[in-house]
This record gives structure tokens, sequence and C-alpha cells, in this order.
């Protein structure tokens, strides 16, 4: 079974600059041939890739909202930084 991830990469405008492994926190990228490569196996689609290439040869693929209707249970999964934007409440009050 092949892992589908939302990030995908551009070969073509790729410089094989580095900044994407340096950056990547699982190590899911190697550089061969002057070229990026994701390891599928690795990567988790935290966007530090997409973030840090100055060549914007990564990109992220979405669906549209309108594709969550094909399926019985919705869930929603926010990102952790969307929960650190916000204080803790106190649970005493």
């Amino acid at each position: 079974m092949k892992n589908l991830h939302s990030i995908m990469l551009d070969k073509e405008k790729c410089k094989g600059c580095t900044n994407c492994i340096k950056r990547c926190p699982t190590e899911a990228i190697r550089v061969r041939n002057s070229k990026a490569r994701i390891i599928d196996q690795r990567c988790i689609d935290c966007g530090e890739c997409i973030r840090t290439c100055p060549y914007h040869a990564k990109y992220a693929i979405t669906d549209s909202l309108e594709e969550i209707n094909k399926f019985q249970y919705k869930i929603a999964l926010p990102a952790p930084s969307f929960y650190a934007q916000f204080e803790v409440d106190d649970v005493n009050k």
C-alpha cells in the first residue's frame, strides 16, 4: 500500500540546496543528483519543508471541503498550532 501525503515535490524547481534536509524533523528528505527526494515512510506532513524551501519546490495538495461529504464519519483534526494561540482556561473557575 502506498502512503498518501499532502506534501509534494516539484523536481523542476528543486535546486538541491539542502535547506529542507536541515529543517525536516523526521529526516524524511534526501538529496540525490541535485534533487530532493521525500521518503514516504518518514514524512509526517508537517510542512516545515514547504516553509523553508527558497525555491518553492515543495507544495501541499489539498481537497475541497466538499470531499468530506463522501465519508460516513467526519472527523476534524486541528493542528496543534491552533490551540497554541489561546490561553489555557483555569479549570477551577
